[in-house]
């Protein structure tokens, strides 16, 4: 006996297998799900990256 089950990570990772199709060449591309809190860690850590970049910028532009 068989069960079908739906695993929304693997839907995930199915869907952007998809969307990266037309993008050419795949050969060594590994799709892998992060964890919220880590992808959240990793978008203030660019976030803070992104505004301490402009700041300086604005600090070059100033003199």
């Amino acid at each position: 006996m068989a069960s079908v089950q739906r695993c929304v990570g693997c839907q995930v990772i199915a869907d952007k297998q998809e969307s990266l199709a037309g993008e050419g060449d795949q050969h060594g591309k590994k799709i892998a799900l992060i964890p919220a809190g880590i992808h959240a860690a990793m978008q203030l850590q660019q976030d803070l990256k992104d505004q301490h970049r402009r700041r300086r910028q604005r600090d070059n532009d100033d003199d």
